[in-house]
This record gives C-alpha cells, sequence and structure tokens, in this order.
C-alpha cells in the first residue's frame, strides 16, 4: 500500500510546484495544514483494517481442511478454516447458501454427512486488522452402479485409494464385489505398510481357494461349490478380530469354517491402499503375474468385524452399515495404467 514518513514533503501533497495559500477564513497556516494531513496519514494503517485492507507485506491467507477429507455417509466431518499471517482475533463466519456459523470457533461440525452437505463452503474470517474469505468444494464420489476395469494383465495398472487412518487397525472387514474368467492367481485388495507389505491382503490363490492375510500370516479358505451365480459377479468379505485373531471369508454371502491368524496383533494405520495389484513394497513392485484381470465394484472397508446379518445384506445389496473406512458411495481413488471406469453391465 503506502510507505509512511514522518516527515514528508509539502510539494508531494499538492499538484502544483508552490505552496498554494490558505483558503481565506480557514483558520490554518500551510505549515499546521501539513501537520493535519501527516496526523491523517498516521491514521491509515488503523483504516485499511477496518476495511479490510491489508499491506503486501503482511498479507494473511486463509484455507479450509476437510477432516476426513473423504467422508463416508453418516460419518462426522470437520471442516477447519486455518489462518495464516495477519494478527487476531478471528472472528469466523461460515456460509453455505445461507449464514451457517459465526464465532471465534474456527471448526465447523456436520454430525452425520448426507448428500444435503455436499456443496461450497464459505469462511470469512474477520479481525481489526483484516478479513481473509476461503473456499471448499465437498463433494461424493459416488461410484455406484460403476465398476473399474482392469482389461488386461500388466505390471504398471492399479486404482490407487486414498485412505486417511488416525490409529492402528484391530478389527477391520473388507467386502469387494468382482468379476473375471482368470483362473491362475491375482490379488483382490492390497494394504502395505512401510513395515510390512502384507499388512491384509485379499488373495485368489486359485480356482475357488483365498488366502486371506494380516501382517504377513496367511489362512485359507476354500470356496468350493459357493462361487457359481447366474449373473457371473462374486461377493466376497473377509473380517479379522486381534483379541481372538478369528478370521472370517464369506462368498456370496455364504460363510466359510473360521480359522485363527495373528492374535493381539495391530495393522500399522499408515498404508498404500491398492486395488488389482500385490505390493511387495509399500506402495509399488508389482508383478504382472499376480495381476487382476476383471472387474470390481462395491468396494468397503470397516474398523470392526462386521455381524452374519450385515455380511448378507451387504451381499444381497441391501443396506450398507456406515461409517465405514472405505465407501463405494464416495470412493477417494486414483487410476493408473490400462484401467477404465465404467457402467456395470449386470
Amino acid at each position: 500500500m503506502f510507505e509512511m514518513h514522518r516527515q514528508i514533503d509539502p510539494r508531494l501533497c499538492f499538484l502544483g510546484t508552490s505552496a498554494p495559500r490558505p483558503r481565506r477564513g480557514s483558520g490554518l497556516s500551510f505549515g499546521q495544514r501539513v501537520k493535519k494531513m501527516e496526523r491523517m496519514l498516521l491514521w491509515l494503517p488503523v483504516l485499511a483494517g477496518f476495511l479490510g485492507i491489508v499491506s503486501l507485506a503482511g498479507l494473511p491467507e486463509a484455507r479450509i481442511r476437510a477432516h476426513p477429507s473423504h467422508p463416508s455417509p453418516g460419518a462426522e466431518v470437520e471442516l477447519i478454516c486455518e489462518v495464516s499471517g495477519g494478527h487476531g482475533p478471528w472472528e469466523f463466519l461460515w456460509e453455505k447458501e445461507d449464514v451457517l456459523q459465526r464465532s471465534m470457533d474456527s471448526v465447523f461440525f456436520i454430525p452425520s454427512f448426507g448428500k444435503n452437505d455436499t456443496g461450497t463452503y464459505t469462511c470469512t474470517a474477520t479481525s481489526p486488522t483484516g478479513r481473509v474469505i476461503a473456499e471448499y468444494h465437498l463433494e461424493t464420489t459416488n461410484l455406484k452402479w460403476l465398476a473399474f476395469i482392469f482389461p488386461r494383465k500388466s505390471k504398471d495398472s492399479a486404482v490407487l485409494v486414498n485412505m486417511e487412518l488416525d490409529e492402528p487397525l484391530r478389527n477391520f472387514s473388507v467386502c469387494l464385489r468382482y468379476f473375471t474368467e482368470q483362473i491362475k492367481s491375482y490379488a483382490l485388495f492390497s494394504y502395505a505398510t512401510r513395515g510390512q507389505d502384507n499388512d491384509i491382503l485379499l488373495y485368489k490363490n486359485r480356482l475357488q481357494n483365498y488366502r486371506l492375510y494380516v501382517g504377513g500370516e496367511f489362512v485359507s479358505f476354500s470356496a468350493q461349490g459357493k462361487e457359481s451365480t447366474s449373473q457371473g459377479w462374486i461377493h466376497v468379505c473377509a473380517s479379522w478380530e486381534s483379541s481372538t485373531g478369528i478370521a472370517e471369508l464369506w462368498v456370496n454371502g455364504m460363510p466359510l469354517p473360521r480359522k485363527a491368524l495373528q492374535a493381539d496383533y495391530a495393522v500399522s494405520p499408515e498404508a498404500a491402499v491398492v486395488l488389482g495389484q500385490e505390493q511387495d513394497s509399500y506402495g509399488g513392485r508389482y508383478n504382472a503375474s499376480q495381476a487382476f484381470v476383471g472387474e470390481v465394484t462395491d468396494v468397503y472397508m470397516w474398523d470392526f468385524r462386521l455381524a452374519p446379518d450385515e455380511v448378507r445384506s451387504i451381499s444381497g445389496g441391501w443396506d450398507i452399515r456406515s461409517p465405514a473406512l472405505l465407501d463405494w458411495r464416495n470412493f477417494p481413488y486414483e487410476m493408473i495404467g490400462h484401467v477404465f471406469l465404467k457402467p456395470r453391465l449386470s
């Protein structure tokens, strides 16, 4: 804006090169008028603060951060308005079409995320020295009736899934639906951490035989006679609980005999989650011989063990229990390589 000086050249205050005579009847000499203007200029920073104007050197900035960044239906969501630079205290005005909240609290809380909560949120942060505005578009990535298509074997094609966890997993359930003609082994769901590439892995070892890995150890399940469906899609759900080490696998809504696996283990929260490939290291080292060829849909993950009636309901395409760590109705993904997202054929 302006650079202020205690001593001001009077010639800079007027258009002419010579000082004009004071107006008749003003009662102020030219020197007095200069001092008065100098005092007025000294008040400009305060005036700028009230008008929301700030100098370029101390320009504050605001941004909105959502936690979680990709909320599932029914999840609790926090929108946090973060201000850097400038001087407080700050008052925060939250708006979405209408005013939502005005307070000194920088957080706007959504107790149960739903379709009506999607849209653009605006945070206006105001202090005695200025104001800043930030916007955030909260949306869902609803993949219902869509499927990822992996049309050929490749070591470069995968779907990367963005999932943020705050603490280790001591229980989990993973469910998905897939469609393939593939007979040889392939990975369906890979959860790799820095310390263990197979911290969670759902793997089809051969025809009608599955492996569930937890912490690098695995148990096998035989699904003999349970995979035939009229439409070709196969639904699988895997569950595990740390306290007992009990591992479960359900195929098309039918349970297989339970197994023991890694009791008292905790799965690390920092993970790379991948569909269509098996990770031999954190976030990479794919092997084409273990790649999936086919279609995948309805991918969900929870941090608890699903009850039998819940598994049957999910397998039948009915109610989905929320909130989930991963929810197909708001699925955070990135496709790399030769992968496509298309409407399901059936």
